[in-house]
């Protein structure tokens, strides 16, 4: 079942299901909420590393172990708060929210219709229940030469909704609180 917008209010305030240190007299979370999703908001945003010889690696060890391995990033910083996209190049984004998903409720990040007009996309993935940490996406932008976007402005959205209580395990990956690659090591694979 899909959760309203009561629902995803009630979930902040009793269950901190989204934290952030923004101030939130410039941005209340609650005008976040749009329609029955919560919009998130752009913090940091990163690139593979382009001299790195590391090739990204999804495969098992020598003892059949999942394994990962993923590229160092490097962090773009905005230009007064700005961060320009170019046309034909993606990104990794992370959002300022900490997301910290209770057991029985589960997201799905998608992207803003605004930025479709701007031929810019946000390629989301799914929140487990019980995933804490900020959400990492991918950026497309196709609009040439580039776009603009704020630092802390809605980049996404989430559209939360519930499992019969008890039918989740907890979230086990390695991408908890604000990590964004493997930075060249290889890690477990889930």
């Amino acid at each position: 079942m899909y959760l309203c917008s009561d629902d995803i209010r009630m979930l902040i305030e009793e269950c901190k299901l989204i934290e952030t240190s923004f101030d939130p007299a410039f941005c209340e979370e609650y005008d976040r909420i749009e329609g029955a999703t919560y919009d998130f908001r752009l913090g940091r945003v990163a690139i593979p590393d382009p001299n790195s010889n590391i090739i990204p690696f999804f495969g098992f060890d020598s003892n059949g172990r999942e394994v990962r391995r993923l590229p160092k990033l490097i962090e773009l910083e905005p230009t007064n708060g700005i961060y320009r996209f170019y046309g034909g190049r993606s990104y990794i984004i992370q959002s300022i929210e900490t997301f910290n998903m209770p057991n029985g409720v589960g997201g799905i990040v998608a992207s803003k219709s605004s930025y479709f007009i701007a031929l810019s996309e946000t390629s989301g993935t799914f929140i487990s229940p019980g995933f804490s940490g900020k959400l990492k996406c991918k950026f497309r932008c196709d609009f040439d030469p580039y776009i603009e976007v704020a630092r802390n402005y809605r980049i996404g959205c989430v559209k939360f909704f519930t499992h019969a209580p008890g039918s989740c395990d907890p979230y086990k990956g390695i991408w908890t609180g604000d990590k964004l690659t493997t930075n060249g090591k290889f890690e477990r694979g889930y």
